[in-house]
């Protein structure tokens, strides 16, 4: 049994982390914790969790199992940690489903078969993030298919311009270049204080925004209000969130109208999927500006989901991506098209010389 972390710089913003997992009997899994801190942290954090998860993979394992297990290697308020546990629990399901011969949505309780709609995340794409540079981002993303595109208007600054005057630029130049045909989504990651924030709100609505996502936290009640009372925008968050008891309020009150479950922040694709069946009334749209092996995690996950709607693509970082899984990410047309076979339907290329090895774990 042993274990083996890779890195893969992207981009100057993007590195992911992969893992590997053997069981005792010569299956293996995949998964991935990008997002969960510098290299170093990534790297004990793994071979800690491990520890945690060794016992499963020396025999016969189940959702039930793996989900307990996970439950016990995260600890309150360690997201970092969680997130490690997200990549592992993911290498576990593919692994358990590999076993049973079945595609991991359907493992997870779902039909299969459907593509997968997607959205366009060209926050993180290499083009830059001058609103002219935003706007022709989308439109190449148009152009490739998609009927979405989502934005982080107020992350970087624009020389000459105030956060919010850069953000409003942003907004108002992807507009005008995608057309009124396509649906915009504006992530705040938080950037501008609330109060600051308020007063933009018409401004961005304006611009017939789908959603406005993480402009406070998801279990911030007194700011959700704020936003809702401000504005018609439907609002949409829970990224980092891993239990339902989080959310519950804002969904109950109606302030959170998308719920973004995430596959690495929330432990792993069984806490996901938990948080999503939760909230069955509400509009489910996993997060998911990951790399393919995270994001074949999230599209099993999707086409289990009865309530999912549209799922993010980090669109535009690199074009070499679908070589870590020997070309198996299939996107076309705004759609990823689920590899049939069994597991994730996709298998890391640890020899691919973007990757790199970083430490092999015996159990």
């Amino acid at each position: 049994m042993k274990a083996d972390l890779f890195e893969c710089p992207a981009t100057s913003r993007t590195t992911w982390y992969f893992v590997r997992l053997e069981a005792g009997d010569g299956t293996v899994g995949f998964g991935e914790c990008s997002d969960a801190g510098a290299l170093e942290d990534v790297e004990a954090l793994v071979g800690d969790v491990l520890g945690s998860l060794a016992a499963l993979l020396g025999g016969e394992f189940d959702a039930d199992m793996i989900a307990g297990a996970a439950r016990r290697a995260t600890q309150p308020g360690d997201l970092a940690r969680r997130t490690v546990v997200g990549g592992l629990e993911q290498a576990l399901c593919d692994i358990a489903a590999r076993r049973q011969g079945l595609p991991l949505c359907k493992w997870l309780g779902g039909d299969g078969g459907q593509a997968v709609p997607l959205y366009a995340n060209i926050n993180r794409s290499a083009a830059g993030g001058r609103p002219q540079q935003l706007a022709e981002t989308g439109l190449r993303a148009v152009a490739d298919g998609f009927t979405a595109v989502k934005c982080a208007p107020f992350d970087a600054p624009v020389p000459g311009m105030s956060t919010p005057q850069a953000g409003l630029a942003r907004i108002a130049a992807l507009r005008t270049a995608v057309g009124d045909g396509v649906d915009l989504m504006v992530d705040c990651h938080e950037r501008v204080p609330l109060a600051a924030l308020e007063p933009l709100l018409p401004a961005i609505a304006s611009f017939d925004v789908s959603w406005l996502e993480e402009a406070v936290p998801a279990t911030d009640l007194i700011g959700l209000r704020t936003i809702r009372d401000a504005s018609a925008m439907r609002i949409a968050g829970g990224e980092f969130v891993a239990e339902p008891a989080e959310l519950e309020p804002a969904v109950a009150q109606r302030l959170l109208d998308v719920v973004m479950p995430d596959v690495k922040h929330a432990g792993g694709v069984l806490s996901a999927a938990r948080l999503a069946h939760a909230f069955c009334a509400a509009e489910i749209s996993p997060h998911n500006p990951c790399g393919p092996i995270a994001t074949a995690a999230t599209g099993h996950l999707f086409a289990a989901l009865p309530n999912a709607s549209v799922l993010e693509f980090a669109y535009g970082e690199v074009d070499w991506r679908a070589d870590l899984v020997f070309g198996n990410e299939k996107v076309a047309n705004g759609q990823l098209a689920l590899a049939p076979g069994p597991g994730l339907g996709v298998e890391l290329d640890t020899t691919n010389s973007r990757l790199h090895h970083v430490r092999t774990f015996t159990l």
